[in-house]
């Protein structure tokens, strides 16, 4: 069976609005999906479960699994009466013409899927052409319409942990830091760059940031004569990262560690392999191999990823 590599994202469920317990979020879905409509519950019924967004689309929990401490499910967006988009082939031909197709009796494009697995009050997910949002948009009128909250509350699927010191720095690949000249007008110092620059001068050996600019061609006579205006403030935007070969490497946890301790009011963005921290803010993801069938991940393979996946974010967090 072919694989494909997926980002599998973590959420925290949070509550708004009319505060409502999320501890035990993956019970409360269960419980909803056993609302009965005319004696029929929710989970027997695929029809019971569609959400109308618009006047055309529809969102649907289509394949779910419930277990003692998870609840799997496959959130599909489809367009009944859609026209599938085509474009004709020529081999000899200029150009090529668009065209479209009815759909068979009975079916209808889908337009994009999540695949989500919940814990408590934490959440993996793999988006395929629908995003979080959808997903916490149609949690909130699944929990609703079962009346486990009632319409002043919804859960947030929160993406952003935030997060102090050195959490979040292991495993970085690549930094980008925004040097800022907070305390100082730029046209107030003889040589601004270079004053911005000395809390990195460390990430090189003895390269600056000034360094960096001049490579570029940018001089501290430019940047003075572009700092005129009353107030101008100046941020030397620095990426940067290690190779050995062709492999990108990671960058020293001491390194960064010790330059957040002495900036702490410089902005930062480190991208790693199991997240990416922005400031104080950490958003946690990491990667994995999923069986294909067709265009389609095996639900059962989804399931087994985001279970693994869960695991490792909820230690990180936990």
């Amino acid at each position: 069976m072919p694989t494909r590599s997926v980002t599998i994202q973590y959420r925290r469920i949070d509550p708004l609005g009319v505060v409502f317990d999320t501890s035990n979020f993956n019970q409360q879905i269960a419980t909803a999906l056993q609302w009965e409509i005319e004696g029929v519950s929710l989970t027997s019924r695929a029809k019971l479960r569609e959400m109308p967004v618009g006047a055309n689309t529809m969102r649907l929990l289509n394949k779910h699994d419930i277990g003692d401490q998870f609840v799997f499910g496959e959130l599909v967006r489809y367009e009944p009466g859609a026209l599938i988009p085509l474009i004709v082939r020529g081999d000899e031909a200029a150009q090529l013409d668009l065209a479209q197709a009815e759909a068979e009796a009975g079916h209808d494009l889908v337009q994009g899927l999540v695949y989500f697995m919940v814990c408590g009050r934490h959440m993996a997910l793999i988006e395929r052409g629908m995003r979080g949002r959808q997903l916490e948009e149609y949690l909130t009128w699944l929990l609703q319409l079962a009346e486990i909250i009632g319409p002043g509350s919804r859960p947030k699927l929160q993406s952003r942990l935030v997060v102090e010191g050195p959490d979040g720095l292991e495993h970085v690949r690549s930094a980008r830091l925004k040097l800022s000249s907070s305390a100082v007008e730029v046209q107030e110092v003889e040589h601004p760059v270079e004053v911005l620059a000395e809390g990195a001068r460390h990430l090189g050996g003895d390269t600056t940031a000034w360094d960096v600019l001049k490579t570029a061609g940018i001089t501290d006579a430019a940047l003075t004569q572009a700092a005129t205006e009353p107030n101008t403030r100046l941020k030397v935007d620095l990426r940067f990262s290690l190779f050995r070969g062709r492999s990108r490497v990671e960058l020293p946890e001491e390194t960064l560690t010790d330059y957040l301790a002495e900036n702490p009011e410089d902005e930062f963005i480190l991208e790693s392999e199991t997240g990416r921290r922005i400031g104080s803010a950490l958003i946690l993801r990491e990667k994995a191999d999923v069986d294909m069938i067709g265009v389609y991940i095996d639900p059962a393979s989804a399931a087994q990823a985001l279970w693994a996946a869960l695991q490792n974010f909820m230690e990180k967090v936990d």
